[in-house]
């Protein structure tokens, strides 16, 4: 299951819906542990396995929030 649905595409802030934001990614990093975790080899963590979520970090600008509310857009 997951929170997110990740999409790459040109930005056009009228997609930005109600109730969405809109950010861009700016860094992300994967661990480097990660060619261990998928090899299967003993470790700390489990093994990732095909479809599972891969762990990993990032820093993103929000540059639109649309909320009809107006819980986030008050100047």
């Amino acid at each position: 299951m997951s929170c997110f649905d990740t999409v790459t595409a040109t930005y056009n802030p009228d997609d930005v819906k109600d109730r969405m934001v809109a950010v861009r990614v700016r860094y992300i990093t994967i661990d480097p542990m990660l060619r261990v975790w998928i090899s299967g080899a003993k470790t700390y963590l489990p093994a990732l396995v095909p479809g599972s979520a891969i762990p990993g970090f990032g820093v993103g600008q929000v540059i639109k929030i649309n909320d009809s509310s107006n819980r986030f857009n008050k100047p």
